[in-house]
């Protein structure tokens, strides 16, 4: 499947209602803890954590299969440092440190379900590309990341301006913290093929 394929084969949608977000987390669930074991099985089968709260939530519909297959977030400060903040020892000196500034977010809980290798890197670029529109919507400048050297030289294949800002740590593997240029990239905007909308748009669509 190419690029060209994706918007007949899914779509892509903010989270902006709670049963919206409740996906997300049991995508999340499905990934990181019943097929990783990432993390602890929950009882309500929902994978979420304090971030959550200053995050936009982004789910992914699967037109041919009929089901939820893909989830991630962008966080953005809210008084506190970002995830990877507390993770890594960031190497970067021009980075605003207000704790409230909207010019920093961070990608992060990218997953998808049991997808092909190629639908997922596809998958991954577009809504990449997705998620960076509403970072810039929010006046964000700059994206972390906290990725696998594999995924990085993807996103570097793909044009995506990458900076490593700090040493690998052990984080359910071995994993670089990277800067996103999120002014840098219109050029890769131009491919975009997934449209997006509100879940509450078309939640009737859907039922």
């Amino acid at each position: 499947m190419t690029s060209r394929d994706l918007p007949l084969k899914y779509s892509v949608f903010i989270a902006d209602t709670e049963e919206a977000k409740q996906i997300n987390y049991r995508i999340r669930h499905e990934v990181y803890c019943s097929q990783l074991g990432y993390e602890e099985e929950a009882v309500n089968k929902m994978e979420k954590d304090d971030f959550d709260k200053e995050a936009i939530h982004f789910i992914v519909y699967c037109n041919t299969l009929k089901k939820w297959i893909g989830s991630s977030r962008l966080v953005f400060r809210s008084g506190r440092s970002l995830p990877i903040e507390y993770l890594c020892n960031i190497d970067n000196l021009s980075a605003d440190k207000d704790l409230f500034s909207p010019l920093y977010c961070e990608v992060s809980r990218f997953c998808f379900i049991k997808q092909r290798e190629r639908d997922r890197v596809n998958l991954f670029m577009n809504l990449l590309m997705v998620m960076r529109k509403e970072a810039k919507k929010k006046g964000a400048l700059f994206s972390y990341i906290l990725i696998k050297k594999g995924l990085a030289k993807i996103l570097d294949r793909n044009k995506v301006p990458l900076r490593l800002i700090g040493e690998a740590v052990e984080y359910r593997g071995l994993r670089y913290p990277y800067e996103i240029d999120i002014c840098a990239f219109d050029h890769i905007e131009e491919k975009i093929n997934l449209d997006y909308s509100l879940f509450s748009e078309k939640q009737m669509e859907l039922s």
